[in-house]
């Protein structure tokens, strides 16, 4: 399989993957994530900001009974986005 061929084909499965894996480790909570732990899910994120062609979503989520925020994410990898600057 040459670059390009392998390329396309990863293009998009290796994000898929990545994010689900992702969504998998973070469901441990943050009390019982050793430093070992978070280093491999800021690696994944890492890996998602770089690969990953981020389709942005904007959606709005109450804060409270009287306000709102406007939040920005991708849809195809989950990560969050402030405003519209880089993916965190």
């Amino acid at each position: 399989m040459d670059n390009d061929s392998s390329s396309n084909i990863c293009g998009s499965v290796d994000v898929e993957f990545m994010a689900n894996a992702k969504m998998q480790l973070e469901g441990l909570i943050d009390p019982y994530q050793n430093p070992e732990y978070k280093c491999i899910l800021q690696l994944m994120n890492a890996y998602l900001r770089k690969h990953c062609t981020h389709n942005i979503i904007s959606d709005v989520i109450d804060i409270s009974e009287t306000r709102s925020k406007t939040i920005y994410y991708c849809e195809n990898c989950g990560l969050s986005f402030d405003g519209l600057s880089a993916p965190r």
